[in-house]
Order: structure tokens, then C-alpha cells, then sequence
């Protein structure tokens, strides 16, 4: 059974993405198979791995996470994309942004990442969710989906005062939705 990584923090410009891809790129070196899934709308883990335009991809994160919201059946290795470095990507583009909105009056809506998750897990060693900078129901997801949290942090004031809050955050989702 593969392992769940959420590399998160609650400030941009910290290296979550450049965490994951270089993490993900050296595991996958090392003959382990892994995943990428890309759960920022901003889509950086996208186009670091080398998608020139994600906004005209047929198929993303925001496909499967409304399919599970709608309760369809999907493939779920559909809109994988393979990277020369040996990693799978799901991607995202801007239409992820669009999918607080579905989630949010929703049973549930805290795991519908984790149902995907669940789906694939045993299909890769690794999986590595790069997450936004902020704490919206989709890092909520990722983090309820998670075995472990990488949280990037530069020594700095503002970069303490966030992984603080974060850490609170992790504690609450911990208690409430993701115990192990």
C-alpha cells in the first residue's frame, strides 16, 4: 500500500511545489513508482513538470473530484500524465478553483480527495499532493487524504507565524477527520 504525502504550508513562495516534484523526481529515481497530484489551482506542479497550457487539458483533478461529487463512475488513471522523469501527474488548471464551490454544500466534502486517493493507492509507491497556500477545502482535502505532512518553512517571522497556524489546523483535521 503506497504512502500519501501532502507537502503544505499556509504562505506561498516556500518551495511546496519544488518539494514535491524534486521529491517525487528522486523517489521515482529510485525505482518507486509515484504520483503527483496537483491540488492547487494555480496549477505550478502542472507546468513544472512541463505542461505548457493546462487550461486546455481535457481532463484534470477538478474531472475526477467533480465525478466523485456527482457520484460517477470514472477511470481513475484517466488524465495521468507521465513525465520523462518517471512520475505520474494529475493535473490542474484554473477550472480547480471552481470546485470549492461544488464542495462546499456537501456531505462529506472534506474527503472526496481521499476517495480518489483510495482508488489509486495501490497503484504507486508514492503519492504526493502539492497543495495551495491557503487552508480551502481543497488543502483540507489533501490533508484528510494524507499519511504525512511536508511542510516546507524558510527561518523567517511570517513563515514561523504560518507553520503555527497550520500545524493547528493539521491537529483539528487529525481529531476530526483523518485520526491515523
Amino acid at each position: 500500500m503506497g504512502k500519501i504525502l501532502a507537502v503544505s504550508a499556509r504562505k506561498g513562495g516556500i518551495g511546496k511545489t519544488t518539494t514535491a516534484v524534486s521529491l517525487g523526481a528522486s523517489l521515482a529515481r529510485q525505482g518507486k513508482r509515484v504520483l503527483i497530484v496537483d491540488a492547487d489551482s494555480q496549477h505550478s506542479a502542472t507546468v513544472s513538470l512541463g505542461v505548457a497550457e493546462p487550461n486546455k487539458l481535457p481532463f484534470t483533478l477538478a474531472n475526477v473530484m467533480q465525478s466523485i461529487i456527482n457520484e460517477q463512475e470514472f477511470d481513475p488513471l484517466q488524465g495521468l500524465i507521465s513525465h520523462t522523469e518517471g512520475i505520474s501527474l494529475l493535473p490542474s488548471n484554473n477550472t480547480l478553483a471552481g470546485i470549492e464551490v461544488a464542495l462546499a454544500p456537501i456531505i462529506g466534502r472534506e474527503t472526496v480527495l481521499k476517495q480518489y486517493i483510495d482508488k489509486v493507492r495501490g497503484l504507486f509507491d508514492y503519492t504526493l499532493l502539492d497543495t495551495a497556500p491557503t487552508l480551502d477545502l481543497l488543502t483540507v482535502n489533501a490533508l484528510a487524504a494524507a499519511d504525512r505532512v511536508i511542510i516546507p518553512v524558510a527561518p523567517k517571522f511570517l513563515d514561523a507565524k504560518s507553520l503555527e497556524l497550520l500545524l493547528k489546523s493539521i491537529a483539528q483535521i487529525r481529531r476530526h477527520i483523518n485520526p491515523p
